[in-house]
C-alpha cells in the first residue's frame, strides 16, 4: 500500500508498505491499550504488528521488525488511520460495512443507512477513495489570523509575538506522548501539534521554546487559524466522508462516517 504521507527519517523516505491480517497477540496488545484509553497507542501496535515491510523512495526494503516498530512510531497519523482502516477491510473480506444515521442540517430529515431484506444502504471502508501526497513535502505552514502576544503576567512586558508557525506533519509519537496522562481530546490535539512544531515567525525554534511557549501560542491562536492545520492534513489519507442528499428537502451535504467505531469493533474479541 503506498503511504498517503510517507514517513520522513533523517535524509530518507518511506513510501510503501506490505501488510498481513494481525495476530491475535497484536489485535490484543491493541485491545487492551484501547480500554486503556489510549486510541494512538493502539493505533501503534496494530499498524506494527501487521506490517511486514516497508520500502523507501528507491524500493529499498526493510524487514526488520525492530526498525519497522520504530519507523511506524515516525508515521504520519493521516497514513496510519488509512493503513488501519485499510488493513481491517481486509481483515473482514467484503464484510467491511458501516451503518449511520447521518441528519439533514437543513430540515432535520434522518437518513439511516443499514441491511434488511430487500436493500443494502450502508458505506463500505473498502470502497473509500485514498489520495496520496504526489510531491512529498513535511511541512504544514500557518498565518495566524492575529498576531498572538504573550507578556508577562507581573510586569505586562511583551515575551513573545506569533504571526505565523510551521510544523511537520504529526506522527503517531507525537500522538502518543501527547495522550500520555491526558484524556482530553482537543489537549491531545494541541499537544501533538506543539510537538511537531519546527518554525515560529519563519525562524527555527527548540524544545525549550517548545516547552515554554508552544501549548500556549495553540491554545490562544484562533479556530480558523488551527483549523489551516486539519485542511492540510485532510488534503491526503483516506476519504472518510460522503456526500449526502437529503430525499425530503433536496439538501447536500458532506457527512463524515463512523470510522472510529470500525476500528474498536474490529479488535473486539468474538
Amino acid at each position: 500500500m503506498q503511504l498517503p504521507i510517507p514517513i520522513f527519517r533523517n535524509d530518507k523516505i518511506y513510501v510503501k508498505v506490505d501488510f498481513d491480517e494481525p495476530n491475535a497477540d497484536v489485535i490484543s496488545r491493541a485491545y487492551t491499550a484501547v480500554n486503556k484509553g489510549l486510541a494512538y497507542k493502539a493505533i501503534y501496535e496494530f499498524v506494527s504488528g501487521s506490517i511486514d515491510c516497508i520500502y523507501d523512495e528507491t524500493g529499498e526494503p526493510v524487514r526488520d521488525k525492530a526498525k519497522i516498530k520504530r519507523l511506524c512510531g515516525m508515521m504520519p497519523y493521516v497514513s496510519a488511520d488509512a493503513l488501519v482502516l485499510k488493513i481491517l477491510a481486509c481483515m473482514k473480506e467484503g464484510e467491511d460495512y458501516i451503518e449511520g444515521v447521518y441528519v439533514c442540517p437543513r430540515c432535520g430529515y434522518k437518513i439511516i443507512t443499514g441491511k434488511d431484506g430487500i436493500s443494502d444502504t450502508r458505506d463500505r471502508i473498502g470502497a473509500l477513495e485514498i489520495v496520496c501526497m504526489e510531491e512529498y513535502d513535511n511541512s504544514i505552514y500557518v498565518e495566524l489570523k492575529d498576531t498572538i502576544k504573550i507578556s508577562n503576567t507581573q510586569t505586562g512586558e511583551i515575551l513573545e509575538e506569533m504571526h505565523n508557525f510551521e510544523l511537520r506533519h504529526p506522527t503517531l509519537n507525537d500522538f502518543m506522548i501527547a495522550e500520555n496522562g491526558q484524556n482530553n481530546n482537543l489537549i491531545i490535539q494541541y499537544r501533538a501539534y506543539c510537538n511537531a512544531l519546527r518554525k515560529v515567525n519563519t525562524q527555527e525554534i527548540d524544545d525549550s521554546w517548545k516547552s515554554k511557549y508552544g501549548l500556549l501560542m495553540l491554545k490562544k491562536a484562533k479556530a480558523t487559524s488551527l483549523s489551516q492545520i486539519n485542511q492540510q492534513m485532510k488534503k491526503y489519507g483516506m476519504i472518510q466522508s460522503k456526500i449526502r442528499e437529503c430525499p425530503e428537502c433536496s439538501k447536500e451535504w458532506e457527512s463524515p462516517l463512523n470510522t472510529s467505531s470500525f476500528f474498536v469493533s474490529g479488535l473486539r474479541p468474538m
